[in-house]
């Protein structure tokens, strides 16, 4: 996955204190704003399945509303190789839009994704997370994943010492979430990137 997998480990795993912040949870909840590849998801998993306690389960719920075709997913899979995203492929060629709920047992994994508009998707159904990954793209190109509405829905989602990374270190982002009950943070971005966004929510 090269550097893309080590920007997803820098910005949203090291950036919400993972793997460290699931090790003492029962139940362990991951927010995100953007499915897109799965990357996040599949580096997650990866982690997951090296230092979770032995009975401890995980959701993940994303959002994506324009998703990658089936064909086009199965052929970035099998050119990076990545044996954990192979198992995803027979649901993921099934997904419908709205929530799409994928299940491993063996793993004590869940994957909730919905397909469509992520504002509609947060206000469908009530759920607590513990870390939000905000990987929506550039906000200056995607003024639906990047205002006032999604702001207020990630904190409705979300519990005090809830925690919160971006890539984009954006003035307006900082406020909004601030608005919203985020007590957000510039740190040092990812390469050759300046800055990145990083918060707790205060309940």
């Amino acid at each position: 996955m090269g550097e893309g997998r080590e920007e997803s480990e820098y910005v949203f795993l090291q950036g919400n204190n993972l793997p460290e912040a699931w090790r003492a949870a029962d139940v362990f909840q991951i927010g995100e704003i953007g499915f897109g590849t799965g990357l996040n998801f599949f580096v997650v998993l990866e982690r997951w399945l090296e230092s979770r306690a032995e009975t401890a389960r995980l959701r993940f719920n994303s959002f994506e509303k324009y998703p990658i075709h089936p064909d086009a997913f199965e052929q970035w899979v099998c050119q990076r190789h990545l044996k954990l995203a192979r198992t995803i492929l027979p649901a993921y060629k099934k997904i419908q839009p709205g929530w799409n709920k994928m299940v491993w047992k063996e793993w004590h994994v869940e994957l909730n994704l919905f397909i469509g508009d992520a504002s509609a998707g947060l206000e469908s159904r009530p759920f607590q997370v513990d870390a939000w990954f905000y990987d929506g793209f550039v906000p200056a190109h995607n003024p639906e994943l990047w205002n006032e509405r999604i702001f207020s829905a990630l904190a409705a989602h979300s519990k005090s010492g809830t925690t919160l990374s971006t890539y984009t270190a954006s003035g307006f982002v900082r406020r909004g979430l601030e608005e919203a009950g985020f007590a957000m943070q510039k740190a040092k971005g990812f390469g050759r990137k300046r800055n990145m966004l990083r918060g707790v929510f205060k309940a």
